[in-house]
């Protein structure tokens, strides 16, 4: 059996290896390691980021938990529904005038701090997820795609 795939075996031409093929062996293994460290990077900054927007969160949320109680929510049960029908224009008007109103004092007593603390953490939480879709790499290392 040996000899017969000895033989198909001499019949196969003898090709030589492209002359760039050890340069661009490592220009591939230069990119892998250079991606590798990117994401890791990345992954290190999503970190940092959702620590101090957690920290944000903790120093500022005292505050802001105080203003959502003490600010004068909207009063919707007042409203009835011989209200709405007798003058569904007016009350639709004044529940959104109240509701404006609300939310403007929201906004304003809402510290930077618990924003920045927000946005960070949602920075964070992107990053991470970009993190957990990408491709994994091959088992074998091999990859011409990647």
């Amino acid at each position: 059996m040996s000899d017969r795939l000895d033989e198909l075996l001499s019949r196969l031409p003898v090709d030589q290896p492209a002359p760039d093929l050890t340069s661009r062996i490592s220009a591939a293994v230069a990119r892998r390691r250079n991606l590798r460290a990117v994401r890791r990077r990345m992954v290190m900054l999503a970190l940092v980021c959702m620590v101090i927007g957690l920290m944000l969160i903790g120093v500022s949320w005292p505050a802001a938990a105080e203003t959502i109680a003490t600010t004068r929510g909207v009063d919707v049960a007042s409203v009835s529904l011989e209200d709405i029908l007798a003058a569904p224009v007016e009350v639709l008007v004044g529940l959104f005038e109240l509701l404006l109103t609300w939310e403007a004092n929201l906004v304003e007593s809402l510290s930077h701090a618990l924003i920045l603390g927000v946005l960070l953490l949602t920075m964070s939480a992107f990053v991470w997820l970009a993190h957990l879709l990408q491709r994994p790499a091959p088992l074998n290392g091999y990859s011409q795609f990647t």
